[in-house]
């Protein structure tokens, strides 16, 4: 079931029976996983989903959505909502397949799923990190609409810490 639709994209929940194998195709390549970890294997990916699913039981808006092009119906990555580590601020990551990157996708669907968290479930604020280095990310969150606050210390790391105000 489609959630969100816009002119070149659609996002539907992402469940571990339909998208696990494009979760290790994805989580496996050391360029998308670059500022985060190192490539994860199909057991750390199930591990993954467990705790993704723990989560939507505490906050069953929580969780992974599956990005698809619409031209090709082909899964195109992640976006995430959960609340930042140890904290109750409200979380928006995403990760797509290299192959997507440089199309606009992240600006596209970010600006699709930024208002429908804020319009459609209620959110007053967002906040996202991205690694230092990160450059590509950060000037995603900068189309999004989102401020850099600066570093912060989370995930055991030290982070450029955005929020994103309506």
């Amino acid at each position: 079931m489609k959630i969100i639709e816009t002119s070149r994209l659609y996002l539907t929940r992402l469940t571990e029976e339909e998208h696990f194998d494009d979760l290790c195709r994805l989580h496996a390549d050391p360029e998308v996983v670059k500022y985060i970890r190192p490539p994860q294997t199909a057991d750390e990916v199930r591990e993954t989903m467990i705790r993704v699913r723990k989560g939507q039981e505490t906050n069953p808006n929580h969780g992974l959505f599956a990005v698809y092009e619409k031209e090709s119906n082909e899964f195109v990555g992640w976006f995430l909502l959960k609340f930042l580590d140890s904290t109750q601020e409200p979380e928006l990551g995403y990760r797509f397949h290299k192959k997507f990157w440089g199309k606009g996708y992240a600006t596209e669907m970010g600006v699709a799923f930024r208002d429908y968290l804020i319009s459609q479930l209620g959110y007053s604020y967002l906040v996202a990190v991205t690694h230092q280095e990160n450059e590509g990310s950060k000037n995603v969150l900068k189309k999004l609409g989102f401020q850099y606050l600066g570093i912060e210390y989370f995930y055991e790391l030290d982070v450029t810490y955005f929020r994103y105000d309506p």
